[in-house]
């Protein structure tokens, strides 16, 4: 709906701004969100909620600071972050509202770390969904009113009522307690461990948020803001379903492995994840692709279908990407920072230089970025599970192996077909999923795998 009243040069603006804050969460955030989840998870397993709270209050200090820094910044140089953006100041209005919703984001995210660190995932969820429908509820009639500076009226709104939604819900369910929060002793020792973890998060983050800016701002100079409209179309129905994963399973994983160091727990915790991502991105991915078309109809336009190809490469992108993070995403909560880092690092250089192999030597538009991005994952992906592997000694089951290629190949012929044909992947869609559910799941998984699920969306007791 947002596309057809806002055109794919609209989307194409209002996605670079999305982009950046984006890396104004990543950069002012400096990632103590994702130590605070670590850490929180840490002292409720051992029931220090005096901890817990000094660690609340500590991050909220820090953060409730930078959010005001990063307000100021973008009231005095609004214009100049315009140009470099859009190559125009005619956007300065944009970045001065966005600025105003960062202080607001920031304590927010406090919040959001506190549910996941206590392993309420229920809540979590809740809370997750009211805010999200809250958000949409005001988008709508700002966007039909103000058109694309309504997007940014909305995100200024919308982030003073989810900082509201968490404090109300929280206090009122009695998981946490305002005044102790305002009473206890801020934690500079804490603050200390948490920045180690937020450093890497800082720098992963930055550079993340800090290439897609760069080559978004390279698609818009070589191919105009249309063709970034058109990404974005791509990118932001990759993203919002890849989201789905992130939340339910990333959202467990990190506390319940920052629970214990021990191998066994981490290897099993690893192989159920593997199974689980498995089973859930094939069927997603394949649906997504056979109708890209009617998902681009639904959620923008027709003007929106040269976009549909590009999801050939952009999905197999994310399936790598998921792999990926399920062998790396150990590194944060045993504290394997430098390689965490490192190997970020690689991905987004990998990511820049073969957009610009592709765009400059091979004379690709706007499938370039889907291309690159593709590529560098798979890399990323072998890195990590090469790294893994090595590491922790790790043999992987060969009923896991077996999954990967069934999973792989399948999919990615799948793809071509439907690709070569559209029509093609319409009629094999459903004996290919007959074929994968052969292929992958025995007996006794089906129980398994809705276990598995439960364990995902409720408390862990």
């Amino acid at each position: 709906m947002f596309a057809l009243i806002l055109g794919t040069a609209g989307i194409g603006i209002i996605s670079q701004v999305m982009n950046l804050n984006s890396f104004i969460m990543m950069f002012g955030l400096i990632g103590l969100p994702l130590g605070l989840v670590k850490y929180i998870s840490m002292f409720e397993a051992e029931n220090d909620w005096d901890s817990i709270y000094s660690a609340i209050k500590t991050v909220i200090a820090i953060l409730g600071f930078l959010g005001l820094v990063i307000l100021l910044v973008t009231l005095i140089i609004p214009t100049y972050i315009s140009k470099a953006l859009f190559d125009s100041v005619q956007y300065y209005y944009l970045i001065l509202l966005l600025g105003l919703s960062v202080p607001f984001s920031f304590i927010s995210s406090v919040f959001d770390a506190f549910l996941r660190g206590i392993k309420k995932f229920n809540e979590y969820t809740i809370v997750s969904v009211i805010i999200s429908i809250t958000g949409l509820l005001l988008a709508i009639p700002f966007v039909l009113i103000f058109k694309i500076e309504g997007v940014l009226y909305s995100i200024v709104i919308s982030s003073v009522f989810s900082l509201a939604i968490y404090l109300y819900y929280l206090t009122a369910k009695g998981l946490i307690s305002i005044k102790k929060i305002i009473f206890t002793k801020f934690n500079s020792v804490l603050l200390k461990k948490l920045i180690k973890i937020g450093i890497g998060s800082l720098i992963i983050g930055v550079i993340s948020q800090g290439t897609l800016i760069l080559i978004r701002s390279l698609l818009i100079r070589s191919f105009g803001i249309e063709a970034n409209g058109i990404y974005q179309a791509v990118y932001a129905i990759s993203n919002n379903y890849f989201g789905i994963f992130f939340v339910t399973i990333a959202t467990y994983t990190i506390p319940v492995l920052s629970e214990k160091n021990d191998k066994d727990h981490l290897f099993n915790e690893i192989n159920n994840l593997y199974r689980i991502t498995i089973w859930l991105l094939f069927p997603l991915l394949l649906i997504f692709f056979v109708f890209r078309n009617q998902v681009i109809n639904i959620f923008y336009s027709s003007k929106f279908l040269e976009a549909g190809n590009l999801f050939f490469y952009n999905l197999l992108g994310d399936y790598f990407k998921a792999l990926a993070w399920i062998f790396g995403v150990w590194l944060i909560p045993y504290l394997r920072i430098k390689a965490w880092v490192l190997f970020d690092v690689i991905l987004n250089i990998n990511f820049f230089l073969i957009y610009i192999i592709f765009t400059d030597l091979f004379n690709f538009k706007v499938e370039s970025v889907t291309i690159s991005y593709l590529i560098s994952n798979f890399i990323h992906f072998l890195i990590n599970y090469i790294y893994f592997s090595m590491k922790n000694k790790y043999k992987p089951e060969i009923r896991n192996i077996k999954l990967f290629f069934s999973n792989s190949t399948l999919l990615i012929v799948s793809f071509i077909v439907s690709r070569v044909e559209i029509i093609y992947g319409y009629f094999l869609l459903f004996p290919i999923l007959i074929i994968w559910a052969f292929l992958v799941f025995e007996k006794n998984e089906y129980f398994f795998a809705m276990n598995t699920i439960k364990n995902l969306i409720r408390n862990k007791e």
